[in-house]
């Protein structure tokens, strides 16, 4: 059975039903959308007497629960040590199971000063709380794995999009910027407009869970991939590209400077060694994700377009 924690949050409502079933959910609210292949259990990842039900048949654990963004403060108790906790129950319980951590991805390796993409050999150069504290994560579980035998793969996966988000995140530019546009609100930029990121459609990185739960890795081995598009955009392209799909000028307003935030300049990750190991590429890209984007939710602007 696979277990998945954040099924609710912005990744995992996506890839969740696009997984293998049968699946146990930890949730924090009760949910009607649940079928038959789905078990869920009410519970907090703070509260250890969630794990025991959690993890019992489980074979695979998806953690994607996490609380706070780059951008925000960080308290340990919120999301670093329930997942240390979850971990070291899982290992106890699921000895030969398999754990995927979705990690960071480009605000674990910093800015590139040449312009070369990111490889998993690339010393981490984390430039926020939120992704010094996923490397933690990181080294802790591999530990885990050398200690205690159970096998994990971490995905530092760039930045995804697919769907409509709420306008006050602060985190996910593409489904930010086209919840302004919809009630016609200004988009706050806290980034330089000439800076480049990779951006990943929900739909890839869906594939790329697939691709990783359908090999597991050896006994004791902890497995590291980036997952991106291996293509940068500039915050300027993407903005240009939600106006052209839409036929719509997005109202922006910059950030003040002591607003900014510490993202990097540049930061565009190859998937090169998850395409060689596992056989997954990116199919879709930023401009005809943003498009399909556009066809779904534009009926919703309508009234304000």
């Amino acid at each position: 059975m696979l277990a998945i924690t954040g099924s609710t949050g912005f990744i995992g409502s996506y890839i969740s039903p696009r997984l293998p079933q049968p699946q146990i959910r930890l949730i924090r609210k009760p949910d009607t959308a649940a079928n038959a292949g789905i078990q869920t259990i009410l519970g907090d990842l703070r509260t250890l007497d969630s794990f025991k039900p959690f993890l019992k048949d489980v074979t695979s654990l998806i953690h994607l629960a996490w609380e706070g963004t780059p951008r925000t403060s960080f308290n340990p108790q919120e999301s670093l040590l329930p997942t240390f906790n979850l971990f070291k129950q899982f290992a106890e319980t699921c000895p030969s199971g398999h754990i995927i951590f979705t990690s960071s991805g480009g605000n674990i390796y910093g800015s590139s000063p040449y312009g070369e993409k990111f490889r998993e050999s690339d010393s981490p150069n984390p430039l926020s709380s939120y992704s010094a504290l996923k490397l933690d994560v990181e080294n802790q579980l591999r530990l885990l794995c050398a200690e205690n035998g159970i096998r994990a793969t971490i995905l530092r996966i760039s930045n995804p999009y697919g769907t409509l988000l709420s306008g006050n995140r602060g985190q996910g530019l593409i489904g930010v910027a086209f919840a302004k546009l919809i009630k016609n609100e200004p988009l706050t930029i806290f980034d330089d407009l000439d800076s480049e990121r990779d951006y990943l459609h929900l739909s890839d990185l869906s594939a790329a869970f697939q691709a990783v739960l359908g090999t597991s890795p050896l006994e004791g081995e902890c497995r590291l991939y980036n997952v991106s598009s291996g293509k940068g955009h500039s915050l300027k392209e993407v903005l240009s590209l939600i106006e052209k799909c839409s036929h719509t000028q997005l109202q922006l307003e910059i950030a003040k400077e002591q607003q900014l935030s510490s993202s990097p300049k540049k930061s565009v990750l190859s998937y090169e060694k998850i395409h060689n190991e596992l056989g997954w590429s990116p199919r879709i890209s930023l401009e005809q994700g943003i498009r399909e984007m556009w066809e779904s939710i534009k009926h919703l602007a309508q009234k304000n377009l």
